[in-house]
């Protein structure tokens, strides 16, 4: 998916990775609501999201993190061993809060975390961030 927005807002593309279509559908509209993004693009698996990035380059990502096949963890871990993906915002999505998932998420490189059910404005400001950051990285 494309649009065509006005050129003074910078444009990131993201990639959601969720095998629940419904939860997908549902991120995939809430970053539509937000001006900054130009493109969305999804993934069922961890395995369709690793190909996907390794045929081209989103600036944002968000991972599912329980996925059958590979997990968003192993996911997310993978994907930092990709080439121009080390610095990429990678935000795990999930409605498990366990303290164990807290270590692994530090462990397998994500940038942040979002909850299910999705605060929008909570998810706006994560993403307010994420893009003055992401501004800053390529301007540099």
């Amino acid at each position: 998916m494309k649009t065509n927005k006005p050129a003074q807002i910078s444009f990131y593309s993201a990639l959601v990775v969720d095998d629940y279509g419904p939860a997908k559908k549902m991120l995939g509209a809430s970053l539509w609501t937000l001006p900054q993004i130009g493109e969305v693009e999804f993934a069922d698996s961890g395995e369709e999201a690793l190909a996907k990035v390794g045929a081209k380059r989103y600036d944002l990502i968000f991972l599912d993190v329980a996925m059958p096949g590979l997990d968003g963890f192993e996911t997310c871990a993978l994907i930092r061993e990709i080439k121009g993906y080390e610095l990429t915002p990678i935000i795990m999505v999930s409605g498990h809060t366990s303290s164990d998932n807290y270590f692994k998420r530090i462990t397998s490189g994500c940038t942040n975390y979002v909850s299910k059910p999705i605060q929008q404005e909570l998810f706006r400001k994560l993403n307010l961030e994420m893009f003055s950051w992401l501004q800053d990285y390529k301007a540099a």
